[in-house]
């Protein structure tokens, strides 16, 4: 039996050396791992509560708009008005708020522009604004 042969039946198994070290290589590529697929949930809150916000807005504008539909020009925001009506409730924590202003044209009473903001909880804002006209009367 030659040397060669006797050291290739002795070397079977991973040291203790060999095996510590692959331990701490998988460690690191797992923390490096999870830091990178980590990182993009981190702002996912705030664009959830921009979504919401852009929602509860357009909502409102809706309303605002039927308004007009219902009853011709639209003088304010009917939720102003009575609150309690379903249409006009947001989720906790959040407001709303609505101006009706002119748009500067030669006859103003023909074109206004209706903005309207929603505020979260978190102080995050967003706003809708259109121009409506005054058609027909």
């Amino acid at each position: 039996m030659s040397v060669l042969s006797s050291n290739r039946a002795t070397q079977a198994g991973l040291t203790l050396l060999e095996m510590i070290l692959f331990i701490v290589v998988i460690g690191v590529a797992g923390v490096i791992l999870l830091t990178t697929l980590a990182s993009p949930l981190t702002g996912a809150g705030i664009q959830t509560e921009a979504v919401t916000a852009a929602q509860v807005a357009q909502a409102r504008m809706e309303v605002v708009l039927g308004q007009k539909r219902r009853q011709g020009f639209p003088g304010s925001d009917p939720c102003i008005d009575d609150s309690g009506l379903p249409f006009c409730q947001v989720p906790e924590g959040w407001s709303v708020a609505t101006l009706l202003e002119d748009w500067g044209s030669e006859d103003p009473d023909d074109y206004q522009v209706i903005v309207v903001t929603a505020q979260g909880p978190n102080g995050s804002t967003h706003s809708v604004r259109t121009l409506v006209t005054r058609l027909g009367n």
